[in-house]
């Protein structure tokens, strides 16, 4: 997509009012293209809060944990400073539509330590006892009941 469609502009137009930015200088400040919040579309507006914290607008449904999206986030978002995800949704398909994301960071017949696979997860969300939980529970991963290893699982 190459413009903002009117509902998009008004959404852009809505977050930089809400944080006290101008269009002038929202216009002035441009995009660095080597920046990936993870978006499945066109960011349009970045802007750093004074906590740290990344709030992005733009043509998305989709955002954070790579490239292709991590958490459902229509057209505006916050990301943690780092672009990681704010928080990991508890339950049911927006957690499935997560994970099914991060375990393609883990490469198949391959052995993992508890440690490699924090590191791993790290990118993603701090919070990597629960992510490896869940990577486990839902199957998409497996592990040695000690812990000491862990790979990912081929779903037929």
């Amino acid at each position: 997509m190459t413009s903002l469609n009117r509902t998009h502009r008004g959404v852009v137009a809505m977050m930089c009012a809400a944080l006290g930015i101008s269009a002038v200088a929202r216009a002035q400040s441009g995009l660095d293209d080597s920046f990936n919040p993870g978006a499945n579309g066109r960011v349009a507006a970045v802007v750093v809060q004074p906590d740290g914290k990344i709030l992005v607008g733009g043509e998305f449904t989709m955002l954070g944990g790579g490239g292709t999206g991590g958490a459902a986030r229509n057209y505006i978002g916050r990301l943690n400073a780092d672009g990681s995800l704010k928080q990991i949704p508890p339950q049911g398909n927006k957690l499935l539509i997560i994970l099914n994301f991060i375990v393609d960071a883990f490469a198949f017949d391959t052995n993992y330590t508890e440690k490699e696979v924090n590191t791993i997860l790290r990118r993603f969300h701090v919070d990597t006892a629960a992510l490896r939980r869940y990577l486990v529970d839902n199957g998409l991963m497996a592990r040695e009941s000690d812990g000491t290893r862990y790979w990912r699982v081929k779903i037929n």
